[in-house]
């Protein structure tokens, strides 16, 4: 178990992690979301002991991951892939990381196979690609058989079915009893993956919780199509909903479906598509963190940079 306790972190007058508590608990995926510079990776780092907090603690299994007499064996951790000896082989980077923490080499053997890189094993670490390194990051991660383990953006540059046997590796891990913290801004992809989430905005908690308690932070939305436009849209002012068009369509935000179907009825106004669409975890995400984004881009008026 992770314990994250008012945890704070500056860097000179840069307050990138600001009295951030949780707990990540055994036998789930805890999904670890936030925009670009929420602190993500400060955190996971404050936790790896890689970075000393400027106050606040931050423990695995009750203890900080300095105090661990064996950390390979309790704590695996991908947090670069790239971030390896590049003239050495896959193997040879294992066996480094064998020796050092006293794991037999036939662990080796056995987590390469894992993430599925044995055909490849003898070939130098420098020459693979994105994906490739990711799935060695996670095999050094596996090395200690731990019953922790945090992986930073593990999925970045896997192909399909990459994607997908991580996505079913990491929920058997969980499985097994193990801690399990991913950090990802793949929020269609963690809303497969993970089964709770903690969202972070500018290194301050934002909320935590699942998928569905989540998704009630969000109003949804109605996808409404008719053939009377201007007779809708006064409809839509004249109630003061708040709506947008999309294509051939009005989405209405906030607004349940069977009163936008009754006053429609009501003021005669024939409908083609009247039908609610879920909240996503994206949808969410995007709700809850909408104050919080340091970097933002602006739409293009058409025709025009």
């Amino acid at each position: 178990m992770i314990e994250v306790q008012h945890l704070t972190k500056r860097f000179g007058d840069n307050l990138a992690v600001d009295d951030l508590s949780f707990t990540v608990k055994p036998g789930i995926v805890t999904g670890f979301l936030g925009p670009n510079g929420s602190g993500k990776s400060t955190t996971m780092r404050l936790i790896l002991g890689l970075n000393s907090p400027t106050s606040g603690t931050a423990t695995i299994n009750g203890q900080r991951f300095a105090e661990l007499k064996a950390p390979l064996r309790e704590v695996g951790a991908l947090l670069d892939a790239k971030a390896l000896h590049p003239g050495r082989s896959a193997r040879n980077q294992l066996v480094a990381l064998a020796l050092s923490n006293q794991i037999s080499l036939s662990r080796v053997d056995e987590v390469l196979d894992i993430v599925g890189l044995t055909d490849v094993a003898n070939r130098r670490a420098g020459d693979f690609s994105l994906g490739m390194s990711q799935r060695l990051g996670i095999a050094s991660a596996l090395l200690g058989d731990p019953g922790t383990l945090m992986f930073d953006e593990p999925i970045n540059g896997l192909d399909p079915e990459g994607i997908r046997w991580v996505r079913d590796f990491f929920q058997q891990l969980a499985d097994e009893g193990r801690t399990v913290l991913v950090s990802s801004h793949l929020m269609s992809e963690m809303a497969l993956t993970a089964d709770h989430f903690i969202i972070i905005g500018r290194g301050r908690m934002i909320t935590e919780g699942s998928k569905e308690e989540l998704a009630k932070s969000g109003t949804g939305s109605v996808h409404v199509r008719t053939p009377l436009h201007q007779e809708f849209k006064q409809l839509v002012a004249d109630k003061q909903w708040q709506m947008r068009e999309e294509a051939d369509a009005f989405v209405i935000e906030g607004v349940p479906v069977a009163e936008i179907g009754n006053q429609s009825f009501a003021a005669g106004i024939p409908l083609h598509e009247l039908s609610a669409r879920e909240v996503s975890l994206e949808d969410s995400f995007m709700a809850l963190t909408a104050g919080a984004v340091e970097y933002t881009g602006r739409r293009m008026r058409k025709g025009k940079l």
